[in-house]
């Protein structure tokens, strides 16, 4: 039972691949405004010591936000995407009736099972994607952003996620 406990704590440390990601399937959402709600969870790993980066969580996830936004708008022109800032004015439009777009519990999306959006998450999503989007039906909803080290070995270059 030590022998296994020793053997299991020394060597290489076992990192686990990200699943690839899909690409985002834009042509069906031609001509269509999709909201995008803000990003809620950015982390890097810890032996390439970005705390510092990351100390302020607000500017850095407003900086994450602007990234993805950018990315998506030159990527996917023909979707109309409404973007973070337009779903927070639009919140701030309409106090009591259309939830923060940062306080909302999208953190449950991040399961890897979910087939049904609950509510009430469902239903604050719905009222927040028709304000913001002129009656819109679709909303993105980023899970997170994660740095890693590239294939193990050598940090990612900074700004640039590898998952």
């Amino acid at each position: 039972m030590a022998i296994a406990l020793l053997a299991g704590c020394g060597g290489r440390q076992h990192v686990e691949t990200p699943a690839p990601t899909q690409p985002l399937p834009t042509a069906g959402l031609a001509a269509q405004q999709v909201s995008v709600l803000p990003l809620t969870l950015l982390a890097a790993e810890d032996s390439l010591h970005w705390q510092a980066k990351f100390a302020d969580r607000r500017a850095a996830l407003a900086q994450a936000d602007s990234v993805i936004g950018t990315l998506l708008t030159a990527r996917a022109p023909e979707v109309t995407w409404v973007l973070p800032e337009a779903l927070r004015k639009a919140a701030r439009r309409a106090p009591g009736i259309a939830p923060d777009p940062d306080q909302m519990g999208t953190a449950l999306l991040r399961a890897p099972n979910i087939e049904i959006v609950p509510d009430p998450l469902r239903g604050e999503l719905r009222t927040l994607v028709a304000l913001a989007a002129n009656g819109g039906r679709y909303a993105l909803v980023p899970a997170a952003l994660v740095y890693r080290r590239a294939g193990g070995r050598g940090a990612a270059p900074p700004g640039r996620p590898t998952a």
